[in-house]
């Protein structure tokens, strides 16, 4: 059976997964010192990530009713846990052997997999969903709580918490059952190309510094060699 797409749901992990690359092309110029950027520092940089996963989240949260709401495909839902799991699994070793004062032991794709699990219970009730994602998501959003959670004695290149992010999945529930997701876009030009990064936005998520970054690392070097 042909799986179906929403547009708007592809639309918003392309917007997702295009804010990513720039973050992290601008993320790896400054690394190399081509721009001077404080990305931990300055609002526009540290606000950018918040906006990016909560658009991962929510769609990901819409996408598991889409799949799952009638009846969870253990089959089908168990194969992608394990594809995330794995992936992550990948990123945690890859990040401890290239950077081990940095390496990611809970990023997005973590988050991801664990909160796949977490969502199930959920996937029927959007009133519930709401409640408890807006629950989960206030004390930190207006008042700066902390939530209790792993954290290792370093400086993770990407630590996305349990909580309050779970809140956003639970808020893509609570959408999908509102319909939001049957939104149509317009025709325009490059929809195509849109959907195509919305359809296949996980890998290109797993690939794009795998690209980058070497650019960046191979230009600086070439530079440096030419003066």
């Amino acid at each position: 059976m042909r799986k179906i797409r929403y547009e708007l749901l592809d639309y918003l992990k392309a917007l997702a997964v295009t804010m990513m690359i720039v973050f992290h092309f601008c993320y790896d110029l400054n690394v190399f010192k081509f721009i001077d950027i404080q990305i931990r520092k300055d609002l526009f940089w540290r606000i950018q990530p918040k906006i990016i996963i909560s658009l991962f989240f929510i769609s990901v949260g819409a996408g598991l009713c889409i799949a799952h709401l009638e009846k969870i495909q253990w089959r089908k839902f168990l194969f992608r846990f394990a594809k995330l799991a794995a992936m992550a699994s990948l990123i945690s070793i890859g990040t401890y052997i290239v950077l081990p004062r940095q390496w990611i032991y809970f990023g997005t794709l973590h988050n991801i997999a664990i909160s796949s699990l977490f969502v199930l219970p959920f996937l029927k009730y959007p009133t519930v969903s709401a409640l408890v994602g807006i629950s989960l998501i206030t004390p930190s959003a207006l008042y700066g709580y902390t939530y209790p959670f792993i954290k290792l004695g370093h400086r993770a290149l990407d630590h996305i918490e349990l909580f309050p992010w779970f809140g956003l999945y639970l808020i893509g529930i609570f959408l999908y059952h509102k319909g939001f997701h049957r939104i149509k876009i317009p025709n325009h030009v490059g929809k195509k190309f849109i959907l195509f990064l919305g359809k296949y936005s996980l890998e290109i998520y797993i690939s794009h510094q795998i690209v980058l970054f070497p650019i960046v690392y191979l230009i600086r070097n070439l530079l440096t060699h030419s003066k």
